[in-house]
């Protein structure tokens, strides 16, 4: 998770990668963009004593940066959980799961459209006869790459994995009846 800096500087950065590396923290943004692996090639190899580092790099060490904060918070309610690891750009903590762990992927569900509801036939968004659920579900298709769409709308569970979207949204992710999809409760 992004750590604390102010005008394009870490205090973490400063008291420890610029030894090694003599390149602005910007500049190693910049860089990183494209993969940190290169930063192990400057770093030791060894344990950096944290008693060693500036009052002002200790008090940022595995703290979030505010406005990553509510990022944060959304990777914790998925499972996700602080490890005793930070990042060596910015000090900031580092997150980690396990895949089977992740809420959203431990609750998918996997379907297939079985109806499209035609926008001609909702009323307030809800098809005559049609009780679709007040809960908002993430949908996706199954289409690879740049097809690859997902939304978050209401829909309908017809159960035996069958589900109903309305005509906007089935043509928002590409999808046709008979199509796979997978769904999950936002809740």
């Amino acid at each position: 998770m992004r750590g604390i800096f102010v005008n394009d500087s870490s205090p973490f950065w400063e008291a420890l990668g610029s030894h090694f590396l003599h390149l602005s923290f910007s500049e190693t943004q910049l860089i990183s963009q494209e993969g940190k692996d290169f930063i192990t090639e400057f770093l030791p190899p060894f344990p950096i004593y944290v008693d060693m580092l500036s009052k002002e790099a200790q008090a940022v060490i595995d703290k979030t940066h505010l406005n990553t904060l509510p990022a944060l918070q959304i990777l914790l309610g998925e499972g996700f959980a602080i490890t005793n690891d930070i990042d060596v750009f910015d000090g900031g903590p580092k997150v980690m799961a396990k895949t089977s762990e992740v809420r959203t992927i431990k609750n998918c569900r996997h379907g297939v459209l079985r109806e499209i509801i035609p926008k001609d036939s909702l009323q307030d968004g809800v098809k005559v006869g049609f009780e679709a659920t007040s809960q908002e579900w993430l949908i996706a298709n199954t289409l690879p790459g740049e097809h690859f769409r997902v939304c978050q709308h209401k829909l309908r569970d017809l159960g035996h994995r069958q589900v109903a979207l309305s005509a906007e949204v089935a043509k928002a992710l590409f999808l046709q009846v008979g199509d796979a999809l997978t769904y999950v409760s936002k809740e």
